[in-house]
């Protein structure tokens, strides 16, 4: 912690370095705050694609983040029995997965039926939940961890490509609020309803059990969202 606060000091320290350019004309009037959460929210509940890609953001906050950022170092304290440098090094496996994927769809560019395939890496996280909560050792939990960290480069890059993609510029701020919101705003509540679970049928029981209910709600959204499905 006193590592990262000293990182956070030098990046605060950074920014007086940050010059902004003159403003060349008036800035717009803009609409009360609750007005424009109201039109930002009206507008992605109205349209099938853009409700389906923030639905997935809730389910990812609350039944794959805040799950595997509260369960995974008690399970590695309680049933892997690791120190803490081998805990947190299950987590950086899921980085490295994270930074593959994303280095990977970058290099490749365009890649076509983003829809699908954003639906078909849903499938992947459910399961690989399930192998954590079942592993008893920490190379298969690793390899898990590592496996949910690819899915989650698919995950975060296309979900946030296909929401710019079909925004227009006048409501990208309010709807990419939403998206963050939806994504960032729950990990907590997610965490939280992991927590609890976690006293009733322990911590690698609220793990396959969030597994479960995400493995559910991929197979459904695979199937249901087919104004999803369809984008390119």
């Amino acid at each position: 912690f006193a590592v990262q606060s000293a990182l956070y000091l030098v990046a605060f320290i950074a920014l007086f370095g940050v010059r902004l350019p003159p403003r060349t004309a008036p800035p717009a009037a803009r609409p009360p705050m609750r007005d424009a959460a109201r039109e930002g929210a009206r507008y992605v509940f109205g349209r099938p694609a853009l409700r389906a890609l923030v639905v997935a953001s809730v389910m990812t906050g609350l039944f794959q983040l805040g799950p595997i950022f509260v369960l995974i170092p008690e399970i590695a304290r309680t049933r892997l029995e690791v120190d803490a440098a081998l805990n947190s090094l299950l987590l950086a496996f899921t980085s490295i997965g994270m930074l593959i994927m994303s280095a990977f769809l970058a290099k490749r560019g365009g890649l076509g039926r983003k829809g699908y395939w954003f639906l078909v890496n849903l499938l992947v996280a459910g399961p690989a939940m399930v192998v954590m909560g079942i592993s008893g050792w920490y190379p298969l939990t690793a390899v898990a961890l590592f496996v949910w960290g690819l899915n989650g480069g698919v995950h975060i890059n296309m979900n946030q490509a296909l929401i710019q993609m079909n925004t227009p510029n006048e409501m990208m701020g309010r709807v990419m609020s939403i998206y963050m919101l939806s994504i960032a705003g729950l990990i907590p509540l997610g965490s939280l309803m992991s927590g609890v679970t976690a006293e009733i049928i322990g911590a690698d029981g609220a793990l396959m059990l969030a597994g479960v209910v995400f493995g559910v709600y991929s197979v459904w959204a695979f199937f249901a969202e087919r104004e999803l499905k369809a984008l390119d």
